[in-house]
């Protein structure tokens, strides 16, 4: 019995326990914190301008099909039309990797998202990998290519969208 219960507690707090170690270890580099809160803001996004509101105007999307979207134009349509299909969005950041240089960076994440598909009506509930290469821009962070994918089954070649993390 105990051993369901910390299981329990466990899976309840290990999401907050990795943002606060994130958020820790980005408060020490302060280029870090600044991607970090860009993709805290990413995931908190309920609407395609909140979520594009630090792309570069020249940015790639690989993430949504019917695939790749170049350019402000290309990607505000893909992500309107994402945004367009979904209610209830609730995404969580559960891993965290962000390496900075200079003027290029990149942002690693494992998240889940938990969100109701307006077509099928259905809830959807699924963890997958985020990309984002950045550029800085006059003093500023700018996502420059974003990326999602999911892991699949090599054995039916179909896509797993309850990985374990």
């Amino acid at each position: 019995m105990w051993r369901c219960v910390m299981k329990s507690i466990r899976a309840a707090f290990l999401p907050l326990l990795l943002a606060v170690a994130s958020t820790a270890h980005a408060a020490e580099n302060p280029d870090e914190a600044k991607i970090l809160k860009i993709e805290q803001d990413m995931a908190a996004a309920q609407t395609a301008a909140e979520f594009l509101k630090d792309f570069a105007p020249d940015a790639v999307m690989d993430a949504f099909f019917p695939g790749q979207a170049r350019g402000s134009k290309a990607v505000a349509t893909a992500a309107t039309t994402l945004f367009a299909g979904t209610k209830d969005l609730r995404a969580t950041i559960l891993k965290m990797s962000i390496s900075t240089d200079h003027d290029i960076a990149y942002a690693f994440s494992t998240q889940r998202v938990v969100f109701t598909n307006i077509a099928m009506n259905k809830v959807q509930d699924w963890v997958f990998r985020q990309v984002d290469c950045y550029r800085k821009v006059n003093g500023k962070w700018l996502v420059v290519y974003h990326n999602l994918s999911v892991p699949f089954d090599p054995t039916t070649g179909k896509a797993v969208f309850d990985a374990p993390v």
